[in-house]
């Protein structure tokens, strides 16, 4: 390989350490920012819910942090204040649905089967 790629190979792996270090410090951030906010019990139980639920998980951590920065939260978050919130955004976005689909039978389908 010649200078210049070499060069460039170099440049390329250190924004890619300082993009990785940006985010690992943000996530670190937004950790903490979240130990402030709820009790042991509840970021257990969000951590819970980030193992099968990450998206769910992140969009109630951003939901806490906003209300954190606006002085909306006094104290902290408790379990029980947790599980509520998270069935208000739960209630709010997923409702099942179930739709059946019956085959309609012709009455010159069922004469065929007269025996």
């Amino acid at each position: 390989m010649n200078h210049n790629n070499q060069m460039n190979l170099q440049n390329a792996s250190e924004v890619n350490n300082e993009s990785d270090q940006a985010a690992i410090q943000k996530n670190e951030a937004r950790e903490e920012m979240l130990s402030r906010v709820l009790t042991t019990d509840a970021k257990e139980r969000l951590g819970r819910i980030a193992l099968v639920k990450a998206e769910k998980a992140k969009q109630v951590g951003d939901m806490l942090i906003q209300m954190a920065s606006r002085g909306q939260i006094a104290r902290k978050v408790t379990e029980d204040e947790l599980k509520d919130l998270l069935e208000k955004i739960t209630g709010s976005n997923n409702q099942t649905k179930i739709v059946y689909n019956r085959k309609n039978i012709d009455s010159s389908d069922e004469d065929e089967y007269d025996l």
